[in-house]
């Protein structure tokens, strides 16, 4: 199933600068819709202070008809000076609401002895300023953490820590404690968290997504390819929608699809407003899009993730 083939609109988040914008996330307020994405220089002289390539974290306003209003930087400098989990800046920001108020879960992004180092944090996000910036330490002592999804529940912060098996944790003063661990996996493959987790009706809506195993002789023929075009068909991303009860501990899951094509694409927002379904998306590390579906036209039935065949 292809999302572009059903669409109700779509927009490219298309900002006049140099640099490349992706992975935008997003929130529903009143009429408006707040983005964030990531945006990297590609020019590949201009580096960090760490020597790193250099990226900021931006938001963008629009109206629910997908009207540009406004944009900000997110003023992160003061975190990735203070912070060593964060040094090399704060990747894959999704937004969230929380108490009424705006917050974004990050994975901090940390090199030591040219290891990658990944570490999850939360900010209230105030304007174009981050405050209450709190590091979580990973619940399992892992060195790489990705792919969190926040859910809010009667004022109550809960992570979605795997999806299959279904693992979840309350968050509570910067610390994670275990809520539900499902002993059954029920998809071959790897799940990972993509969007955040949105209230509907008395359930929660989110988006994952998996990489799909490529055949051995494609993947023999990208690694001995020098051509561009065909290395970045190295991954294939496919979404899965999944609906989780109101007691967080039963999931409903659908079938795969793409937004638009096979290979690199990462949703990390998601709203529901009347009887449409916003979600944002990243193509190819490459570019930024949001794009609005109604509910009718993906699901047979919404409450069982059954999706319409196209």
């Amino acid at each position: 199933m292809k999302f572009t083939d059903l669409t109700k609109q779509i927009k490219k988040i298309d900002i006049a600068t140099d640099m490349t914008l992706f992975n935008p996330s997003l929130i529903s307020e009143n009429d408006e819709l707040k983005v964030m994405l990531r945006v990297i220089e590609e020019d590949k002289n201009k580096k960090n202070r760490k020597g790193f390539f250099y990226s900021e974290n931006w938001i963008v306003n629009y109206d629910d008809q997908f009207n540009f209003k406004n944009y900000s930087i997110i003023d992160d400098e003061g975190i990735i000076n203070q912070y060593r989990e964060c040094s090399y800046g704060l990747e894959d920001g999704r937004l969230f609401k929380w108490n009424n108020e705006n917050w974004v879960i990050f994975s901090g992004l940390n090199i030591e002895n040219k290891k990658f180092i990944n570490t999850m944090c939360i900010a209230k996000l105030v304007g174009n300023k981050l405050k209450e910036f709190t590091l979580i330490p990973s619940p399992q002592n892992k060195e790489r953490e990705k792919n969190w999804v926040p859910l809010v529940k009667d004022n109550e912060l809960y992570i979605i820590y795997n999806i299959d098996p279904l693992e979840i944790y309350l968050y509570k003063n910067g610390t994670l404690s275990l809520f539900y661990k499902s002993k059954k996996k029920y998809q071959r493959f790897f799940v990972s968290g993509s969007s955040t987790a949105i209230q509907f009706n008395n359930n929660y809506v989110f988006v994952s997504h998996h990489r799909e195993k490529m055949n051995i002789i494609k993947k023999l023929f990208l690694k001995l390819t020098n051509k561009e075009r065909y290395k970045k068909e190295k991954i294939y991303f496919y979404h899965q929608f999944h609906l989780l009860d109101e007691s967080l501990r039963k999931l409903r899951t659908s079938k795969k699809f793409n937004f638009e094509k096979k290979g690199i694409e990462f949703c990390a927002g998601i709203a529901i407003k009347h009887d449409n379904i916003f979600m944002s998306y990243g193509l190819s590390d490459q570019a930024a899009y949001l794009i609005k579906l109604s509910i009718s036209d993906i699901f047979s039935d919404l409450s069982t993730m059954e999706l319409k065949s196209i």
